[in-house]
């Protein structure tokens, strides 16, 4: 594979969890609309992100490696770990605060 499409995966893969991340934001507002006793729930899930993604992440790559799309996949995992990295950095920030 031509490292322009390797790029590319890699970008998309990124791009394809952004989208997950705003797609789990959207349905936890909608559910703590809905439902006021899920507010907590929702704003939990949303501040821990980096542990709510494991949830979607996980399926999201195994789907991408038994597509055989490898360079998707590695754009996924290094989305997860730029989430990751930020959700405890700024945990730590308003912890320490």
């Amino acid at each position: 594979m031509r490292r322009s499409n390797v790029r590319l995966g890699i970008f998309l893969g990124i791009l394809l969890l952004l989208a997950c991340h705003i797609l789990l934001f959207a349905v936890l507002v909608a559910l703590s609309t809905i439902w006021q006793d899920l507010f907590g729930i929702a704003l939990g899930a949303f501040l821990f992100i980096g542990v709510t993604q494991l949830f979607y992440v996980g399926p999201l790559m195994l789907i991408c490696h038994s597509r055989r799309r490898h360079s998707l996949a590695k754009g996924v995992v290094i989305g997860a770990l730029i989430t990751a990295f930020l959700n405890g950095s700024c945990f730590l920030l308003l912890a320490t605060t």
